[in-house]
């Protein structure tokens, strides 16, 4: 068991000296994307396209610039087609040496273009972490309201949202999602190496 820590140890002190590739590590993410309309399940085809503002730095270190001393530029993005309510995307959010300001969501419901500004300062939040076939995986959700007036008001016969969610908010919540202890642990470690060189989980 000593020989393990100090196994360990040697491991972890090897790792700051000499960084690997592979600890810009990429977690697969799957996010289950919720639209609602005045309150009702929007289950309808949308279109949609997340971008989000700030800076880039290069790989190290994060780097903090003071705010009016940059001019925040697009710096992640990605779009998606929705087929249905509580469709999947596959995103891994890859946001190592970048520093986000902010993220607005571009959206096509019903033919109609609508627009989400400054949701969150991250395109997605509050994800959990499960053990996958191929290691660690998250899991994540987005949920958003289309603004009002944009499609049509829903028919009698649309299921409502549970009261829960009648206050809908354009923020990210997390999907509850059991948590497995050995892959927690794991994505921990992975995620702390990440955190040392300048990385983010």
């Amino acid at each position: 068991m000593k020989a393990l820590l100090v196994a360990v140890a040697v491991f972890a002190v090897l790792l700051a000296l000499f960084p690997p590739a592979s600890a810009d590590v990429i977690i697969p993410t799957v996010t289950k994307v919720y639209f609602d309309n005045g309150g009702t399940p929007y289950d309808a085809p949308i279109n949609f396209m997340v971008t989000c503002y700030g800076y880039s730095y290069p790989p190290g270190p994060g780097v903090d610039k003071p705010a009016g001393s940059y001019v925040p530029e697009d710096v992640f993005g990605f779009s998606a087609d929705c087929p249905r309510y509580g469709c999947e995307i596959q995103q891994n959010y890859y946001l190592n040496y970048k520093h986000l300001d902010w993220c607005d969501l571009n959206g096509t419901a019903g033919g109609k273009d609508f627009y989400i500004r400054n949701y969150s300062n991250r395109p997605v939040s509050g994800c959990d972490f499960g053990g996958g076939n191929n290691g660690p995986e998250r899991s994540c959700t987005l949920r958003f309201s289309i603004p009002p007036g944009t499609v049509s008001a829903p028919s009698a016969t649309s299921t409502p949202l549970p009261t829960a969610t009648q206050q809908p908010s354009a923020k990210p919540t997390a999907a509850p999602a059991p948590q497995d202890f050995l892959s927690s642990i794991i994505t921990g470690v992975i995620c702390f190496l990440a955190g040392l060189f300048g990385g983010s989980c």
